[in-house]
């Protein structure tokens, strides 16, 4: 699944509770095309056909630093 978001490292994404890796991506990129940092939007990648619970965090590095 890509999304519209710009990519971030504070970017955390739960697929049914469970973290799965980020992958930034060009929006005219198919998740093949999966890069690690070099992409300008947020995706990730759900298993399986069917629904799913999708949860997306941001949490910037400084704040945790700051914190």
């Amino acid at each position: 699944m890509f999304t519209s978001i710009p990519y971030d490292e504070g970017w955390i994404v739960k697929v049914d509770g469970k973290r799965v890796d980020t992958i930034g991506i060009l929006g005219d990129s198919s998740l093949d095309a999966k890069t690690s940092t070099d992409g300008a939007l947020v995706a990730f990648e759900i298993d399986g056909a069917g629904e799913h619970t999708v949860e997306l965090i941001y949490r910037p590095k400084a704040f945790v630093i700051g914190a």
